[in-house]
């Protein structure tokens, strides 16, 4: 069984001692691996032509030089379909020309947490000049279109106010919600809502607030800008 990580190119490598392909009859086999999906990725060497395509790759030379290029760590990749964690069953074809001898192995995928994703820019509508904005994290997630293809409902982070100043509901009263300080102080998941305060005399469309996508263990690499539209 061979084990690589979800997404990142992992090495196949065959056992460091031993023969793993060989033919009584002829020094010259051509091996190919073959997957339902992803990629095996590979270069020809000097005693090694490899051909094929990402699911389907061939390797011809002598028998001597393919023990060694297979043996060799780094030498054969295989990296899963994008996001992709399901287990794969590897063939292992070997043929001299006339007659071909196979064998299936397991590949076996190993989820990595991806970061989650956010908008550079989202544009809140509806707010009144002079009144507090009303967000909810739902409203707030659509517009930014904050996802995440593990988490069903990634957390928003806020990185910074712009202009005004922003609290949190608590279920009983409103309460400051700050730029900087603890993940859970800044931190907005389903369910829960915040309002934005616009500056005295504020007027259009203003840049309220920042935020990041949030999985609980990563932020998004892109910061949104929040705008809200007063009118």
């Amino acid at each position: 069984m061979f084990t690589v990580k979800e997404d990142l190119r992992g090495n196949l490598s065959w056992p460091d001692r031993g023969t793993a392909f060989a033919d009584v009859d002829s020094s010259s086999l051509t091996v190919t691996l073959s997957v339902q999906n992803g990629a095996i990725s590979a270069a020809s060497s000097a005693g090694v032509a490899v051909g094929g395509t990402p699911t389907d790759r061939s390797f011809t030379g002598t028998t001597v030089a393919l023990n060694a290029y297979f043996r060799k760590l780094g030498s054969i990749g295989y990296t899963s379909a994008l996001n992709s964690v399901a287990t794969q069953k590897l063939t292992t074809t070997v043929s001299d020309g006339s007659l071909s001898a196979s064998k299936v192995s397991v590949i076996s995928v190993v989820p990595v947490n991806d970061a989650p994703i956010a908008a550079a820019m989202a544009t809140l509508t509806g707010g009144r000049i002079g009144i507090p904005f009303e967000i909810t994290y739902e409203a707030l997630r659509t517009a930014a279109n904050v996802r995440d293809i593990e988490t069903a409902s990634p957390g928003i982070l806020v990185q910074a106010v712009s202009s005004g100043s922003l609290q949190r509901w608590t279920g009983t009263a409103w309460v400051a919600l700050p730029a900087t300080g603890s993940v859970s102080q800044r931190v907005i998941t389903a369910g829960q809502k915040i309002r934005w305060l616009p500056p005295a005399g504020a007027t259009g469309t203003r840049a309220a607030f920042a935020l990041k996508a949030w999985d609980g263990a990563m932020m998004s690499a892109t910061t949104t800008q929040v705008f809200v539209n007063l009118e």
